[in-house]
């Protein structure tokens, strides 16, 4: 113990007098060989007990993804919680059940959820701007049928959920279309078949007096999404898939003990968000019916090329007819984000919390990355504000694998850092620096950050570690202007990891709806400064770092109105309220949001369109739809770009275009065809592959209603032939299956 002590004393002498660091560090590099951790697991291996940085359960366990190599060899590590999608398990451990994980030769990678990296919320005009009531009233409009979200699930995975509000009834208010309600915060009952945690609501009486007033955030997003309208004039506020059935899932923090949004303290473990779309999809697949999940949360700790933990799980969770649409972020306003080509140089810019004015200390959090292959290293400069240097850290490098957690002292100025380096990434060969900053005079202070190394690298400031602010990089703070030689924050690159960033997420950007509006008591509002149809300053701009255009499509999600929770509305919503009704004995209110938040539900209920025409539809798919049918105007331009994705949404031109896609979307092995269409008295169905097989016929008419089923023995040539009298005229799917294949197509029957 002597002999450490010693050469721990000599190793920060060394530091002092290499770099000029007037002050002793207080802490000393723990050093890892750990290659299969995160830098935030590094650093959750040193400091698990630091509550602030990683709330644990009541077992001591932290939310973590691990990527395995070989799905059919499952980690016989103990934890809780846990569930697969594909490579990637997610459940809870806690520290020494991680450093065994690091032992399994199967497992390729561990990253665990804290604080740090936790996720954040992102918050009538508008059907018509979508072009939504034109598919709504599809029978007017040149196509089969009414589309109204009718035979699919809408999953909304989210907090702050007024189950028993008029919109999540049918139209007529007769019908509740919450299906199922996962608590993932409340214990007090039965947890769903397979996750063990919260409590899950599915008789209509138990979901329609259970509670979640945690905000309102999660209402508002169904609304948009999939609300009736119901108790507004004319249904005038009703949403994209007003007659979906709905499931609702209210996220679990990372910590039991947690309180909830009244500070806005939103901290999230995406384990648990996984969990809730896969909840959703089990739902769906249990009834049969199609479902698109809408997530509108973000963060910004990670890669952002889509090779996250996350975003390959949801690539493994989604496919023919499981969609998840997610929110581009509110970042573009920000400065959140700065890039360099290092050539062995150093650049510099000022970190900053945004709401650094509203505390004594100044705190912000910054995760980088560098190219594959090249390392870089990151420092810290405290400044006054004649740009004096008051403390200097060294470069702490990611290839060094290390966690610092350090305290600089110079007279009364105090910085304290914690660092932490990853030099390779198992998904992209990237390497990685984490920063967490403190200051003790935010008025007097400033923060420079050094980067050093080659290659490019990306870093993205999330502002506070503990708080839920925004930070930005800056080449000019009060006192300190060095504008034209540091770097500056930009607008690019500031889609959001989780909701902006993933292959198989559909990614929505934010335009401005209205600028005008009148409250319920009658009174004129206006934001003359607004530009109706023009892209939202807040919504958050692409492109990703592997070059991949985001957001995909852009929806109205700025003043957009939809239901709130009456349990937690504000006197102060009075004037962004357009709307007050009477139901069920309460005042229920219909305010005005704005956010990609809202533009995202805009998205997924649009989708839910797409479904009911067509049930099979991928993720790529779906983007390719949305690409092509795009709307562009003088605002967007003719060519896709990073503010607007590939236009604006255009819902009649997507779903027309599914409508005319006519033959089965699942993966083709031949031809598959059905004549004549329109019918009159007989259907001939010709299918090679099945020939001398029984096949499965199954019908379902508008509402999504079984209405025939029928086995039949195909001929040498795949072909069968089967009597329609029985059924009325009007617009049916028609669904063959053989084995394990499902192939589809649209009928019309006309005697």
């Amino acid at each position: 113990m002597k002999n450490k002590r010693t050469i721990r004393c000599i190793y920060v002498i060394l530091l002092a007098f290499l770099f000029n660091v007037s002050a002793m560090a207080q802490e000393m590099p723990f050093k890892t060989d750990f290659s299969k951790l995160s830098a935030i697991t590094r650093l959750f291996v040193e400091h698990e007990t630091d509550p602030e940085l990683f709330p644990a359960d009541r077992n001591g366990r932290v939310p973590a993804l691990i990527q395995i190599s070989d799905v059919g060899v499952l980690p016989n590590i103990p934890g809780s919680n846990q569930s697969q999608f594909g490579k990637i398990i997610s459940g809870s451990w806690d520290k020494e059940e991680i450093l065994q994980l690091t032992k399994d030769a199967n497992i390729e990678w561990i990253e665990i959820y804290g604080r740090w990296n936790s996720s954040r919320l992102l918050n009538d005009t508008t059907r018509i701007l979508s072009k939504v009531n034109e598919v709504q009233q599809g029978l007017s409009n040149g196509l089969p049928i009414n589309y109204l979200g009718t035979g699919v699930v809408c999953g909304i995975v989210d907090i702050g959920f007024q189950t028993d509000n008029p919109t999540f009834t049918d139209m007529a208010g007769t019908n509740p279309r919450i299906k199922r309600f996962w608590h993932q915060n409340n214990n007090s009952g039965t947890a769903p078949s397979g996750f063990g945690y919260g409590t899950e609501f599915s008789a209509e009486a138990d979901i329609l007096s259970a509670k979640d007033d945690d905000g309102t955030h999660g209402t508002h997003v169904a609304g948009i999404m999939a609300g009736s309208g119901f108790t507004t004039p004319q249904l005038k506020l009703r949403g994209m898939s007003p007659d979906a059935d709905l499931v609702f899932v209210t996220i679990k923090y990372s910590n039991d003990t947690l309180g909830g949004s009244a500070k806005g303290d939103y901290v999230v473990a995406n384990p648990n968000i996984l969990n809730g779309f896969q909840y959703v999809f089990d739902y769906a697949q249990s009834v049969g019916k199609p479902a698109v999940c809408n997530l509108s949360w973000g963060m910004h700790t990670g890669p952002h090329d889509g090779s996250s933990l996350f975003d390959k799980a949801v690539e493994n969770l989604t496919g023919k007819g499981k969609i998840v649409v997610g929110a581009a972020g509110n970042e573009a306003g920000n400065q959140i984000h700065v890039t360099a080509n290092l050539n062995s140089d150093t650049v510099y810019t000022f970190g900053i919390d945004r709401s650094r004015n509203d505390y004594s200390h100044e705190n912000f959090y910054i995760d980088a990355w560098g190219e594959s292959s090249s390392g870089f290293a990151a420092n810290i400069t405290l400044m006054d504000t004649f740009g004096n240097k008051l403390v200097e850290t060294p470069f702490y490098t990611s290839n060094a694998a290390s966690m610092y957690k350090k305290e600089f002292h110079s007279g009364t100025d105090t910085c304290w850092l914690t660092f932490s380096g990853n030099p390779y990434y198992v998904n992209n060969g990237k390497s990685e620096i984490i920063l967490s900053v403190e200051t003790n005079n935010a008025r007097l202070q400033r923060v420079r950050i050094g980067f050093t190394g080659n290659g490019r690298f990306h870093a993205w400031n999330s502002g506070q570690t503990y708080r839920w602010t925004s930070g930005s990089f800056l080449d000019a703070v009060k006192g300190n202007n060095f504008a034209g030689k540091y770097l500056n924050g930009t607008q690019n690159y500031s889609v959001g990891e989780n909701g902006g960033t993933g292959k198989s997420t559909i990614t929505a950007g934010s335009y401005v709806a209205r600028n005008n509006w009148i409250d319920y008591k009658g009174v004129y509002h206006a934001q003359n400064w607004l530009n109706p149809g023009e892209v939202s300053g807040f919504s958050s701009r692409g492109l990703t770092t592997d070059g991949r255009m985001k957001p995909d499509i852009s929806a109205p999600g700025q003043l957009i109105a939809s239901a709130v929770n009456y349990r937690t509305y504000a006197g102060w919503m009075d004037e962004n309220t357009p709307i007050k009704s009477t139901y069920g004995g309460n005042d229920q209110y219909w305010t005005l949001f704005s956010g990609t938040s809202m533009a995202s539900p805009h998205v997924a209920g649009i989708v839910g369109l797409m479904l009911q025409a067509n049930p099979n539809l991928k993720p790529s798919e779906i983007r390719e739809i949305l690409k092509s049918t795009a709307t562009h105007d003088t605002f967007t331009g003719k060519d896709s770009n990073i503010h607007y994705g590939y236009g604006k949404i255009n819902a009649y031109q997507a779903v027309k275009r599914v409508v005319n896609l006519g033959i089965e979307q699942s993966d083709k092995k031949g031809s598959f065809s059905v004549y004549p269409n329109p019918a009159t008295q007989s259907l001939n169905l010709i299918l090679p592959q099945a020939a001398n097989k029984i096949i499965k016929l199954r019908l379902t008419n508008a509402a999504g209603e079984e209405v025939y089923k029928k086995s039949l023995l195909c001929d040498e040539m795949g072909y069968s032939k089967w009597n329609l009298l029985e059924l009325a005229d009007g617009f049916y799917l028609c669904y063959v299956i053989l084995e394990n294949e499902i192939y589809q197509s649209k009928v019309l029957i006309r005697h």
